[in-house]
């Protein structure tokens, strides 16, 4: 989205220019009536031929290499729109190519320049606010999921605890846990039941051995 503002901008910008050079544009000597005008002097501007030749050269428009020179001629032998050029410094420009018709004569193309610069530093904050962002969510999450997680897990750490003070001597108790999911319900009713039969056997062995030591007092005393 800031790329087609970008683009937009120099598109307005590009017409609005034609508009104030158009006299000079329809002149017979377009370079010397440009650069009477001084109205480029401080605009990242070219003006070429139709087939591409170069006619006017603003100082202010960034110096490239061969290749984006090469590129900026072909955009205007084409007519294409809009072109990304590198300047020597690594800078970042895209190029609007207009066209300009002349009757009679031939046609002109102005080029306008733009830096992307801007919209990098905008994007590279907007970047940071992600990230900040998304720094902050994790954190915000991993602390609910702690909390979450200790809350679930209570009712287990619970029936942990309570199976452990369970002992030989103790069989008769059960687990009282209030679970929130059926499946730790359904765990405690096992562990009640698997208490119950244990318990059985305790008391089933136990009554086996006062039974057997009553039988044998007799035999033993004899």
């Amino acid at each position: 989205a800031l790329y087609s503002e970008l683009n937009a901008g120099l598109a307005l910008r590009g017409h609005q220019l034609l508009d104030e050079l158009r006299p000079s544009l329809l002149g017979l000597d377009v370079a010397s009536d440009l650069a009477a005008s001084g109205r480029l002097r401080n605009v990242p501007a070219m003006v070429r031929a139709a087939p591409g030749r170069l006619l006017f050269r603003s100082h202010a428009f960034p110096v490239v290499g061969l290749d984006d020179e090469r590129g900026l001629e072909a955009a205007a032998r084409e007519a294409t729109p809009m072109v990304t050029i590198t300047d020597a410094a690594g800078a970042v420009f895209r190029v609007l190519t207009v066209g300009v018709d002349r009757p009679g004569a031939e046609g002109l193309r102005i080029q306008l320049a733009g830096p992307t610069a801007p919209v990098r530093r905008e994007l590279a904050q907007e970047a940071i606010g992600l990230l900040l962002g998304m720094v902050l969510v994790l954190n915000v999450a991993g602390v609910g999921i702690t909390i979450t997680s200790r809350r679930a897990l209570a009712p287990v750490d619970e029936i942990v605890a309570r199976v452990r003070r369970i002992q030989a001597q103790r069989l008769s108790e059960r687990l009282e846990v209030q679970a929130d999911s059926d499946e730790l319900v359904r765990l405690v009713e096992t562990l009640n039941q698997m208490l119950d039969r244990i318990e059985s056997s305790v008391r089933a062995a136990r009554r086996f051995a006062g039974d057997s030591s009553h039988e044998l007092q007799t035999p033993l005393a004899a």
